[in-house]
């Protein structure tokens, strides 16, 4: 089940509680769709379906032979289920080790900013959330995400998910009168990631077949602002960008790989006309920064290597 961390809030700046849960709301129904996407997609289920159908196939193969397939299946799962515990282990030790003992770190980060100059969107809160069992914290340089998830269950496939979701304002105030000569606003938020992440897939066998691990960098950005629903304030969006980048795709490899964070990383733009603003409401950008995890066969895993740093910052609204 999704996991919504502690969120760190500007005190700067507070929102009311209605705008609050709104926020909250939306992110709770984005976990709610990825996981009803993976329970609909139901792959373990298949892939035992799969087994099973292997199975009865070298059993009838192997029948006039006289050979003891379950002897043959078992040790084949036992030794493939010792050959992928050990390298788990061996990895997350190295990389334990590696973040007690090259721990990167960079200059703080304000975690409490007053408002900018306007138009500059204004920092209100960043909220993680997890799927996979990794450990978080705030430190005085932003947010630290380490550990991860290793498929521990024989024939298994899971979908995982992690990251943050920070929102910005503009409040009525503070936003310009005056349309632009086009008529149209431009929004170029960016982030800065540091660290990295460690892949490992499985070779491919005879009864699990593939070994896959993979871990994709989501970037969404939106505009929006609240309306009224029946049951409280509903988000209008005034227009959403979303950018996906590989960091690894390895299968059937039976070895390991690093990849590392990009450090500054501009999200996609978004353009919103001045005429479909409501004026007397808040402008609210949501900044979300998610890693998409698959895993396939026992003993695949994504871990960070040795952790990741995210870093949010505060931008102007410009002219488009």
């Amino acid at each position: 089940m999704p996991t919504i961390i502690e969120a760190l809030t500007n005190r700067e700046q507070q929102l009311t509680p209605e705008e609050a849960a709104a926020l909250t709301s939306r992110l709770g129904a984005e976990l709610d769709m990825f996981a009803l996407a993976n329970d609909v997609e139901r792959a373990t289920e298949r892939n035992e379906e799969a087994g099973r159908a292997r199975r009865e196939l070298y059993r009838a193969s192997f029948a006039d032979a006289r050979i003891d397939t379950e002897q043959v299946f078992n040790g084949f799962e036992t030794i493939r289920d010792k050959l992928h515990t050990s390298v788990a282990e061996g990895l997350e030790k190295a990389i334990d080790v590696k973040r007690l003992n090259v721990r990167q770190r960079v200059t703080d980060w304000d975690l409490h900013l007053p408002a900018p100059e306007p138009p500059d969107f204004w920092w209100a809160s960043t909220q993680p959330f997890d799927t996979a069992g990794h450990t978080m914290s705030w430190e005085d340089d932003g947010l630290h995400i380490f550990g991860g998830p290793t498929l521990h269950v024989w024939n298994g496939d899971r979908h995982e998910t992690f990251g943050a979701v920070a929102n910005f304002t503009i409040t009525a105030d503070r936003f310009p009168q005056a349309p632009p000569a086009s008529g149209w606003w431009r929004s170029r938020p960016w982030v800065e990631l540091f660290g990295g992440i460690v892949t490992f897939a499985p070779d491919w066998d005879l009864l699990q077949g593939h070994g896959m691990a993979s871990c994709v960098l989501r970037l969404r950005h939106t505009v929006f602002q609240l309306g009224f629903g029946q049951q409280g304030p509903v988000p209008v969006v005034l227009g959403e960008a979303v950018s996906e980048r590989t960091l690894s795709d390895l299968e059937d490899t039976g070895y390991s790989r690093h990849s590392g964070m990009p450090g500054w990383t501009r999200l996609p733009e978004v353009r919103f006309q001045h005429a479909r603003r409501t004026p007397a409401d808040t402008v609210f950008a949501e900044v979300e920064v998610r890693f998409d995890i698959h895993l396939k066969a026992a003993g695949a895993l994504v871990w960070c290597d040795p952790e990741i740093l995210l870093r949010n910052f505060q931008w102007p609204l410009e002219a488009a």
